[in-house]
Formats: C-alpha cells, structure tokens, sequence
C-alpha cells in the first residue's frame, strides 16, 4: 500500500500523508495515551475506557464514535494529572 502521495500530483513540494499513515500515527497515539496513564496507575480509567471498544483481537467495536470518544476521554486525563 501507499503511506503517502508523491508531491507533483496536488501541486506542492512535500510528500502528502495518506489515510493508512495516518490511522497507523492515530494507533501508536492511542498506545502511547494507554501506557502514560498506566504509568500513572490509572489502570482502571484505561480499561474501562477501552475494553468496552477492543474487548480482544476478534471482539471489538466498529463505532468510530466510541474510539473518538475514548481518545478524548483519555487525552482529557491526561491534561489534567500533567504536572
């Protein structure tokens, strides 16, 4: 697949990131959301935050709400336990 699309065909001089590159930079966010607030010890925030959306590789949602609404959630944590 393409990451990204080569400058010439949207008439700019950089490289345009694709929608897989961009989904595969919104994955590695929402780990690195995950593994902060572990770090913190909010274990329990990040499970029920996300357990309920990827309960496991085969059981999880389709709702692109219910992650938007995760991320916020979690990032709004965050925002706030930051020194």
């Amino acid at each position: 697949g393409i990451f990204v699309y080569p400058p010439a065909p949207i008439a700019s001089t950089e490289s345009a990131p694709g929608i897989r590159l961009k989904a595969i930079r919104d994955g590695i966010q929402d780990y690195e959301y995950a593994q902060m607030l572990k770090n913190l010890g909010q274990l329990s925030v990040v499970d029920n935050a996300l357990l309920p959306i990827a309960a496991s590789w085969s059981n999880w949602s389709h709702d692109p709400n219910a992650l938007l609404n995760a991320r916020t959630q979690l990032g709004q944590l965050l925002h706030q336990l930051a020194p």
